[in-house]
């Protein structure tokens, strides 16, 4: 990547704070774009925007995505101190696992709210801002399909690729680009031995057609391609990024 491909933009990370979104934003600050970070998790969100801050200007908001005046207040305090937001990665999620017999109303509200409801209404309130621009990117974080279907943690995801299709739609004439990533299953702190059962880590290691994990840098380099100049003819796509395990037999 040009080490200044990004000079000069305003991006948006929901969920900035640790793993995927930490990656991702920091790929974009070391590309030389401003970047805010959105996360409800204080101390994470402060140690990134310290590394943020090493190689370009930061914003952290510490805020709960899933309530739609706290994304538009969040979109305002970006939009006001920097004057213009460029991308926007939908990446924030909250992963409940349980099937979709157990899950209760109250578990599948809060993770809707966060995966799908927050990136409809922060798409809506920075493609204001964009309509104006005449230009933009906005990133949905997905699921892949080859993913394990036994959590309900899939049905928001879906919702996000038909959401990432009907805004790139309507978007299109404004020259903005609304494309989706869908990594399987990804190597996060969440996953590491210790943490995530040793047999889920060989389940998907030995079904994997590659030998390998997806990584958050395999993720970070997708987002980033959707947000160059690179993608400028893709809209209303979705990426898939799992070495093969989808088609594999």
């Amino acid at each position: 990547m040009d080490q200044k491909e990004f000079s000069n933009k305003v991006c948006i990370v929901t969920g900035g704070a640790t793993n995927i979104g930490k990656v991702t934003a920091l790929s974009f600050a070391r590309g030389g774009a401003k970047v805010a970070i959105i996360d409800i998790k204080e101390k994470e969100g402060k140690e990134t925007l310290k590394e943020i801050e090493q190689y370009s200007e930061g914003l952290f908001i510490k805020t709960d995505i899933a309530l739609c005046d706290n994304v538009k207040k969040s979109v305002k305090e970006v939009y006001d101190k920097f004057g213009h937001i460029d991308i926007l990665v939908n990446n924030a999620v909250l992963i409940i696992p349980k099937s979709v017999l157990d899950i209760s109303e109250e578990e599948f509200d809060r993770m809707h709210n966060i995966i799908c409801k927050a990136s409809f209404f922060f798409s809506q309130e920075v493609s204001k801002i964009m309509k104006i621009q005449k230009s933009g990117k906005i990133v949905n974080i997905a699921t892949s399909p080859g993913e394990n279907k036994k959590h309900t943690y899939h049905i928001p995801k879906a919702g996000v690729i038909r959401m990432t299709q009907a805004f790139a739609v309507k978007l299109a004439e404004f020259n903005i680009n609304v494309n989706s990533v869908s990594p399987n299953f990804t190597l996060t702190d969440r996953h590491i031995p210790g943490v995530c059962p040793e047999k889920t880590l060989e389940f998907y290691k030995e079904r994997a057609p590659m030998g390998r994990f997806v990584t958050m840098e395999d993720v970070a380099n997708a987002v980033l391609f959707f947000a160059s100049e690179k993608s400028s003819i893709i809209n209303g796509q979705d990426l898939v990024l799992d070495g093969g395990w989808s088609i594999h037999a």
